[in-house]
C-alpha cells in the first residue's frame, strides 16, 4: 500500500488526507484548506510489518504534528473506530460539517490515519447526500480519485454506509467499482 503525502480534492474544496498530511501545512494553507473532519482516535496505535519504509511518522511525532495543526485550523473531532461499524449519527455529523465547511466558502480535509476506510467513505457519503450521486458513482470517483492508497475493504464500516443510505449493494459490489 501506498501512502500519499499530498491530500486529493474530490469536490466543492472538500479533500481527502492522511497523516502525512500534518507535515505540509503550507501545502493546506495554499489551498485555502481551513477545517478538518478528523475521524480517528488520538491513541490508535500505527504498526506495520516494516517501519523502514512505512513514509507515517510513528507515535508520538504524528499526534505532536496533530496538535500543531489543532492551532493553525479548525478541528471537528469526529472519531470512527477503525473497521467498525459508523453509526448514522457519525454520517449525518460528518456530512452537516463538509455542507456547512462549503456552504461558508471554506475548503476542508476528511482526515483519517491511513485514508483508506473512514475518509473514502464519508468522501462517499458526502457526495450521495449532497449531490446526489448513486452509490456506484461515487464509489468509482473516490477510487479514481484516490487510486494511489489502495482499497481497505473490512464489510462492517462499508455495511453502515449501504446500510445509512438504504441501497440494495453488497460489499462484493463495492469491491468492484472500486477496482473498476
Amino acid at each position: 500500500m501506498v501512502y500519499m503525502q499530498s491530500p486529493v480534492h474530490i469536490i466543492d474544496g472538500i479533500y481527502l488526507g492522511g497523516v502525512p498530511v500534518l507535515r505540509q501545512r503550507d501545502f493546506l494553507q495554499h489551498r485555502c484548506i481551513t477545517h478538518i473532519l478528523k475521524l480517528f482516535y488520538n491513541h490508535e496505535v500505527l504498526s506495520y510489518p516494516d517501519p523502514q519504509k512505512m513514509l507515517i511518522p510513528a507515535l508520538p511525532s504524528w499526534l505532536d504534528e496533530l496538535t500543531a495543526v489543532a492551532q493553525a485550523f479548525t478541528v471537528f473531532d469526529t472519531p470512527l473506530k477503525l473497521d467498525a461499524p459508523i453509526l448514522p449519527e457519525a454520517f449525518e455529523q460528518g456530512i452537516n460539517f463538509l455542507r456547512n465547511q462549503v456552504r461558508g466558502g471554506n475548503h476542508a480535509l476528511i482526515f483519517s490515519r491511513e485514508r483508506t476506510v473512514r475518509a473514502p467513505i464519508l468522501a462517499v457519503a458526502y457526495l450521495m447526500e449532497v449531490h446526489r450521486y448513486e452509490m456506484p458513482d461515487a464509489v468509482r470517483l473516490v477510487s479514481k480519485l484516490n487510486r494511489t492508497v489502495g482499497f481497505g475493504m473490512n464489510p462492517a464500516p462499508w455495511q453502515s454506509l449501504m446500510t445509512y443510505f438504504k441501497t440494495p449493494y453488497t460489499p462484493d459490489d463495492l469491491k468492484y467499482w472500486w477496482s473498476d
